[in-house]
């Protein structure tokens, strides 16, 4: 999430994009991808330490978090293409 929000370029634009963000997790996300997320990025956990916490392998964790993530940027560029066809 540091890493969409690292590209902000003001307060206004921070706080949109933390919507945005937010938005996408309850929209995009199943239950579990959003535990997952919130593992990894919101409390700081390693990789592995999410796996323990999931009941998973490290390499397992690895392929979830991608996966999570890969859901979040399909479901943010279509929200991005949704906004900017209502502008036309």
């Amino acid at each position: 999430l540091n890493i969409i929000l690292k590209n902000s370029r003001n307060m206004n634009s921070v706080i949109l994009t933390k919507l945005t963000v937010n938005e996408a997790i309850e929209g995009a996300l199943t239950k579990r991808e959003k535990a997952i997320i919130h593992l990894r990025y919101i409390q700081g956990l390693k990789v592995g330490e999410v796996g323990i916490e999931i009941g998973v392998t490290q390499p397992r964790a690895t392929i979830l978090i991608k996966r999570s993530l890969e859901k979040l940027k399909i479901f943010l560029e279509q929200d991005k293409k949704r906004l900017l066809a209502t502008r036309e």
